[in-house]
């Protein structure tokens, strides 16, 4: 794809009197991307806050991790791109949040609840991305209810890697200037550049990880009789700070860039 073609690309439907901004000037750039657990890798454990430890002396230690700075780093998402649909009449390829892993998970699950009345989003308005979903099983077993009824009820095991910031608000686009409505911007683009982006492309965020940079949990999403089937997913969180959102082609360079909230 050529720079003006990319150009083209990074125009939105929702708003294109926006100032240039850090992540716009990443539209036909070829960036560089990791994987959630490269970027792991290279963080410094850091322990829990101790039984015996004041939270002054807690902070000081997560203030004294960051003290040397982390610079910002683009993780890729998973080979599956969900979120991408291309009308060939009208050569628009329509992307969707859930292309960056937006509204995916309940974040509660892993982080605590908000307290009651709160207008806290820890899910479909959180500022967090879902970066990989891995199957590690399944099994099936026989359920009964409190009047005896039974069903056969599926039980999916994985794990979830995912990247969170802050809890959000309800009806609020984890993207600056959007409110929450699944999609993010439509792209004027040639079938042959929507097939590379679509086939060869990938999602990716540009993110400075922060102190305590890992938590980790549960996510289980419990059966019903009209849905028997379970989720239960061991959760792994990178606390940081989330920059932009990119859609890049089968070469790397990015067609577009969303500045996150």
């Amino acid at each position: 794809m050529n720079l003006s073609v990319a150009l083209l690309a990074a125009v939105l439907t929702h708003g294109t009197g926006n100032p240039p901004s850090q992540c716009a000037s990443q539209v036909g750039q070829q960036i560089t991307t990791r994987t959630f657990d490269e970027v792991r890798a290279g963080l410094p454990n850091i322990a829990p806050k101790g039984p015996y430890e004041s939270t002054a002396e807690y902070e000081s230690r997560l203030a004294a991790a960051q003290s040397g700075g982390v610079s910002p780093v683009n993780i890729r998402r998973g080979n599956s791109r969900p979120g991408l649909s291309y009308n060939a009449d009208r050569q628009e390829l329509t992307v969707y949040e859930q292309a960056f892993g937006a509204g995916e998970l309940n974040y509660a699950d892993v982080l605590g609840r908000p307290r009651v009345g709160s207008l806290e989003d820890y899910y479909s308005g959180a500022i967090g991305f879902v970066i990989d979903e891995i199957e590690t099983g399944r099994r099936t077993f026989e359920a009964t209810n409190g009047f005896g009824a039974r069903t056969l009820v599926e039980s999916i095991e994985g794990r979830i890697n995912a990247v969170w910031e802050r809890a959000g608000r309800l009806t609020e686009s984890p993207f600056q200037g959007m409110r929450l409505a699944g999609t993010s911007s439509t792209l004027r683009v040639g079938p042959a550049e929507a097939r590379d982006i679509i086939e060869n492309g990938a999602t990716a965020l540009m993110v400075v990880p922060r102190p305590p940079y890992i938590r980790t949990g549960t996510s289980m999403r419990e059966a019903t009789f009209a849905f028997p089937r379970e989720h239960i997913n061991a959760v792994t969180i990178l606390m940081a700070d989330i920059q932009c959102a990119f859609l890049v082609d089968g070469h790397g360079r990015v067609v577009l860039a969303l500045p996150v909230r």
